[in-house]
């Protein structure tokens, strides 16, 4: 028999399974058949809204919970809030995060960057760097009231310098240090969460506030520029660039080399805009996840420009292996979603060199003469805790000089 546990547990699946119509028709049926709704119940329904851009159900179905004495809960909000967005209504989308925010008086910053998304879309840019600014400020009160010494922020020089803490290796070269942020180059095969505990015993080595949140992050095989927040995870300065992200403020640039040819002229460019979708897989018993492109994934862009072509059958070829073509791109992901760029390039018959992940019927040849994934992070704009924009590059490691 249907009950409200089997019935969330239902929707829940549907929802992240991409089934956003399914989702919301099991909550209608719920809701004539007298079964009772919860706010686990209503909070998947409003993700589904979410998903399927449905911003009126969405508002719909918030308003009826106080109607039906439901608790409103943060997650409830931040999923109305994203259907506003999806939906192009960056008035409604303001108008809930308004109420999120006499609910909760620090409300992340993932909820703003998904009203300031909303207003980039419809063109209101100044809408959107004012609801940053505002958001900032409010964000910067609500800390200093709750901690007697404040948080500290490091503005030193944005020249290169090490972080490294005793007995943690080699040192992680800092390529930008400005105020709410510190970005440094990540090598291959370290986690991200490595390097910012490095970073952060650099930093308490010398005496300086620890403090870290990691904002994004880069894979294992992944190397270039990793951005660090200045502060725990509820900081003004972790926020701040939570809502940059999550409102596509922030511009992240790869270089990547892919096999299958070229896919044009040096120089020209194109968007692949194909949905990604995460999924639960059994690999020999084992549960693991699967990333794919899929027509029930979340919205996914990637920007691509032709860098430069290599043929192995060209005269003193060093690359790949005989009749192998090689096209070297620059890549900027507009959306974050997990393997984007791998998933992308492979769903275009361009998979990365030396990609594990997806796989190459030749992945072993790769590895000949290039043992890692080709994927670097050489580029991060976006702007810092004073609202400056800033720059940090990371030259391409050596390990990927061609």
């Amino acid at each position: 028999d249907k009950n409200t546990i089997t019935c969330n547990a239902l929707m829940s699946s549907c929802e992240k399974g991409g089934q956003w119509a399914a989702a919301l028709a099991l909550a209608s049926e719920m809701m004539r058949s007298a079964i009772a709704m919860d706010t686990i119940t209503y909070s998947a329904a409003i993700s589904a809204c979410a998903r399927g851009a449905r911003w009126a159900q969405a508002v719909g179905l918030l308003r009826g919970m106080a109607g039906r004495l439901v608790e409103v809960d943060a997650i409830a909000y931040h999923a109305a809030v994203a259907a506003c967005a999806q939906g192009g209504s960056w008035r409604q989308a303001l108008a809930v995060y308004d109420e999120l925010r006499e609910s909760n008086p620090s409300p992340s910053g993932i909820s703003l960057g998904n009203v300031i998304h909303a207003c980039k879309d419809a063109s209101a840019w100044a809408v959107a760097l004012l609801l940053l600014d505002r958001e900032a400020g409010r964000w910067s009160q609500a800390e200093r009231r709750t901690s007697s010494a404040g948080a500290a922020r490091s503005e030193g020089p944005s020249s290169r310098t090490p972080a490294h803490a005793p007995g943690k290796g080699e040192a992680l070269e800092v390529l930008l240090r400005r105020p709410g942020l510190i970005a440094v180059l990540k090598p291959p095969r370290m986690s991200s969460a490595e390097a910012q505990e490095q970073v952060r015993s650099s930093l308490a080595a010398s005496g300086e506030e620890a403090a870290l949140t990691l904002v994004s992050r880069l894979d294992v095989l992944t190397s270039g520029a990793l951005l660090l927040a200045r502060g725990d995870a509820r900081s003004s300065a972790a926020n701040y660039l939570l809502a940059q992200f999550a409102g596509r403020l922030v511009s992240k640039t790869y270089h990547c080399l892919c096999s299958g040819g070229s896919l044009g002229a040096v120089g020209s460019g194109g968007i692949n805009r194909a949905p990604i979708a995460l999924s639960n897989v059994d690999a020999g018993g084992a549960a693991s996840e699967r990333v794919a492109v899929s027509e029930f994934g979340l919205d996914a862009r990637t920007t691509l420009r032709m860098q430069a072509f290599y043929c192995h059958d060209h005269a003193g070829a060093t690359l790949g292996y005989p009749g192998e073509c090689l096209a070297l791109l620059e890549v900027r992901p507009v959306t974050g979603r997990t393997n984007q760029i791998r998933v992308h390039m492979a769903s275009l018959g361009r998979p990365l060199v030396s990609d594990t992940l997806l796989g190459r019927p030749r992945l072993s040849n790769d590895q000949r003469w290039c043992p890692r994934l080709f994927l670097h992070c050489s580029r991060i704009t976006l702007r810092d805790a004073n609202g400056k924009t800033c720059t940090a590059v990371a030259p391409m490691p050596g390990d990927l000089v061609l």
